[in-house]
């Protein structure tokens, strides 16, 4: 979930998705945030990721490694 999209923002976005989810008998499906947050943001992009239902982030430029990390923190 890309944080910085046009119309709705991924924060809001991952939020919609997981009350959806939290209201229907779904199973959990991961959201994962993708950004290009600088350092100085980072604690306060988790955070906030975190208060939407997002399962992890990745940051820009994503690679194959990072993204595996966060597909087996979640299974």
């Amino acid at each position: 979930m890309d944080l910085n999209m046009p119309v709705l923002d991924g924060f809001a976005a991952g939020q919609n998705i997981s009350e959806f989810l939290g209201k229907t008998n779904a199973p959990h499906i991961p959201i994962f945030a993708m950004t290009a947050c600088g350092n100085n943001d980072k604690q306060a992009t988790v955070s906030k990721c975190c208060k939407a239902g997002m399962s992890g982030i990745l940051y820009k430029p994503v690679s194959k490694e990072g993204l595996m990390k966060q597909v087996e923190s979640c299974i």
